[in-house]
């Protein structure tokens, strides 16, 4: 995300709906940047986005298999997993 292109909003409008789960102590999704991408789907016209970031957590906190082996950065966090999980269901269940 921190290497995205700057791309002037279209003004296109999306119907998709979009949420973003991040790990806050996230190194390849720093706070700033993440900020910035939701800066960018509200300016172009994503009405329905929703940002779960879950603190103390890093990337790949969903992935079981994340035990910082492959990535030093990723490491899998049942706690963040599970709350960010149900927090994506009541989201998905809502009209």
């Amino acid at each position: 995300m921190a290497d995205a292109p700057n791309r002037p909003n279209s003004g296109a409008r999306y119907k998709a709906s979009v949420l973003v789960c991040t790990g806050v102590d996230d190194p390849p999704a720093p706070p700033r940047p993440v900020v910035d991408f939701e800066t960018e789907l509200r300016t172009g016209g994503v009405g329905d986005r929703h940002a779960i970031a879950c603190g103390n957590t890093l990337h790949g906190f969903t992935n079981p298999a994340a035990n910082g082996a492959m990535m030093r950065t990723a490491l899998d966090h049942g706690r963040a997993d599970r709350r960010s999980g149900r927090r994506s269901k009541a989201r998905l269940m809502k009209p």
